[in-house]
């Protein structure tokens, strides 16, 4: 317990890992809101076929493998905090053609074909720039403490989010509710714009060491 308090300690007192997990979090939580409905929504308001549903899904792997091989580059071009407002924003952006798509029945197919493809590119390239960024500013003593608090935030989120979208569902409609997963979605922009994420450049070489302030002096 002492070392869990001490990681969640660390993500709040940094500016810059406080704003990556308030992304992470709400691209959990919104992110898990739409997932909750997103096949009775493509079942009951697109109509696919089951081959073009394995489609949609196979486009968001394909998406995500793309993403893991253009992050270096995606980086060297736009700079990391770049990067990580950029693919933050547009994971939400992308997810608006899913609940779109039912006012284009003729393109309803492409457009959440790409979407997934999109979304899932998107979501990769945040990833793996906004952990990288965690892991060069983090001591090593205190990396393992921070890491695990930061995913025991997004696993806990998880199911808060799946059982929001059931109800939302059931109240609203799954339109609605997969409109409210992608609004949740875009406030993770929100989180690293408003902060200093959007000014580095380069990924750090060196960690910040002033983190240690934020445990006794003891705790490593």
């Amino acid at each position: 317990m002492r070392e869990i308090r001490q990681g969640i300690r660390v993500l709040i007192s940094s500016p810059i890992l406080r704003a990556l997990t308030g992304s992470e979090a709400t691209i959990v939580l919104g992110g898990y809101i739409f997932l909750a409905i997103y096949p009775l929504f493509m079942v009951e308001s697109l109509g696919p076929s089951a081959q073009e549903v394995g489609l949609v899904y196979a486009a968001g792997g394909i998406g995500g493998l793309a993403g893991s091989l253009l992050t270096t580059s995606i980086v060297r071009k736009l700079g990391t905090g770049h990067t990580i407002v950029w693919f933050a924003t547009l994971f939400g952006v992308f997810g608006l053609a899913v609940p779109l798509a039912v006012f284009v029945t003729g393109y309803a197919l492409p457009l959440v074909v790409f979407a997934e493809f999109a979304q899932w590119m998107m979501l990769v390239v945040f990833n793996i720039t906004s952990g990288s960024l965690r892991q060069s500013l983090t001591p090593d003593h205190l990396l393992g403490r921070v890491v695990a608090s930061d995913q025991v935030l997004g696993s806990g989120l998880q199911p808060v989010g799946a059982f929001m979208g059931g109800v939302l569902g059931q109240i609203f409609g799954v339109q609605t509710a997969l409109l409210i997963g992608v609004a949740g979605m875009f406030l993770a922009g929100w989180w690293v714009f408003r902060s200093p994420v959007r000014e580095i450049r380069e990924m750090p070489t060196e960690p910040d060491h002033t983190l240690d302030r934020s445990i006794s002096p003891n705790a490593s």
